[in-house]
């Protein structure tokens, strides 16, 4: 009996998650980045936990989908921004690149638009660190390279 109460719920859990990759307009690229925290390609290869947590997330990216304070769109901005200086974001069509920079646990483990304002102002602050670690190593270089 529990088996089939699992596979019930597994099978909402799957058409809850179809409904939301639609909602939320998720690209190929930003599903496969999902999925690839959890280390498959199918959402059938998740267990109903970790479904219900890509269900969240989905959840979260659709209303982000939703009007967007200017606070917001400032904060996304200045990512952008320093992604462009750390050399992740390089063009306007670059959008696999810098899921998968942000889908990273150690960068942010989001992708940008279901990142709220407190998690949008603590990313910045590490790619500023991360940036200005990259400065000094490229300042580093230069140097050596005068003296050779």
């Amino acid at each position: 009996m529990a088996a089939k109460k699992t596979n019930a719920k597994f099978a909402a859990l799957q058409r809850r998650y179809h409904f939301l990759l639609r909602q939320a307009g998720v690209t190929e690229d930003q599903k496969e980045a999902m999925l690839g925290q959890y280390f498959v390609t199918s959402s059938s290869e998740l267990t109903v936990t970790q479904l219900g947590d890509v269900c969240d997330g989905l959840q979260k990216l659709a209303d982000a989908k939703k009007e967007v304070p200017l606070s917001t769109r400032r904060l996304r901005s200045q990512v952008l921004d320093l992604l462009t200086q750390i050399g992740v974001y390089k063009t306007s069509s670059d959008w696999s690149s810098v899921n998968n920079y942000l889908m990273n646990k150690r960068i942010a483990g989001k992708l940008l638009p279901a990142m709220d304002e407190t998690e949008l102002k603590a990313l910045i602050r590490k790619l500023k660190m991360i940036a200005g670690h990259l400065n000094e190593e490229q300042k580093e270089l230069d140097r050596k390279s005068k003296e050779n």
